[in-house]
């Protein structure tokens, strides 16, 4: 499933297409952001100095991340997405996100909001909620047929 290529202006009209997708770049920054204060804070006990500069800093962060991650190495929107909290996380550790580590790219189903299978075909959840669904029945009726013909 493509997302139909009708330009969005603002500061990612290059990198996203309609205004749903700008809607869940903008949530999965501010998301990101949020969490790795969080996260900064569980680490060490003390709270960290949330500032508007701080904020900034790691907004920009997330945004020369996901610039890299769409256009330098043309992932998915998605992928881009969700690399992000790990992009973020090793350059406030002061470490490089390296694209060529990360080939593998496994997210908890329930994070996502698609599976894209062997060929690269997407498909929502509810679609593989119905092939599995399908695919159930279908081991269902094979039972049967083969308890029938054995009696």
């Amino acid at each position: 499933m493509t997302s139909p290529q009708v330009l969005v202006p603002g500061p990612f009209s290059d990198l996203v297409y309609n205004q749903e997708d700008l809607k869940n770049v903008a949530l999965t920054f501010m998301h990101t952001i949020k969490k790795s204060f969080y996260e900064d804070r569980n680490r060490d006990g003390r709270v960290p100095s949330v500032t508007e500069a701080e904020i900034k800093r790691r907004y920009q962060i997330c945004e020369a991340h996901f610039r890299d991650a769409r256009g330098g190495v043309g992932w998915s929107l998605q992928r881009a997405l969700d690399t992000l909290p790990i992009a973020l996380r090793a350059k406030l550790d002061g470490k490089d996100f390296t694209y060529s580590a990360h080939q593998g790219w496994a997210v908890p189903d329930s994070e996502r909001e698609s599976t894209i299978d062997s060929e690269g075909r997407d498909y929502s959840k509810e679609e593989v909620k119905e092939a599995a669904e399908a695919q159930a029945e279908d081991e269902e009726r094979l039972a049967k047929e083969r308890e029938s013909s054995r009696s």
